[in-house]
């Protein structure tokens, strides 16, 4: 930082309740939902099932940020979303051998 007020500014938002709100929803609706949702599935499901769609938090991010928050959708995403349900579709072809 190259000065006081720099360090100052990031420090701004720490003040504000619409932040903290925002800080307690994703930690506790986000993660500790899909953690609670997570370990219900295992233990209802095959357990090779449930890790393999685990992969589907990246493929969800990726798609709510491009048509709720209007993210570019660049190259390298789309070959990733390719490669993970691509990914997906083989794994779970292969599962039932």
């Amino acid at each position: 930082f190259q000065n006081r007020r720099d360090l100052a500014a990031l420090l701004v938002p720490l003040t504000s309740p619409s932040f903290w709100a925002a800080v307690l929803f994703l930690s506790l609706a986000s993660s500790l939902g899909a953690f609670l949702l997570l370990n219900y599935a295992a233990g209802h499901m095959a357990s090779s099932r449930v890790s393999l769609f685990t992969n589907c938090s990246t493929v969800i991010s990726v798609l709510l940020g491009i048509f709720v928050m209007g993210d570019a959708f660049s190259p390298v995403q789309l070959a990733g979303v390719v490669l993970i349900v691509g990914s997906m579709f083989v794994v779970s072809a292969f599962q039932g051998r």
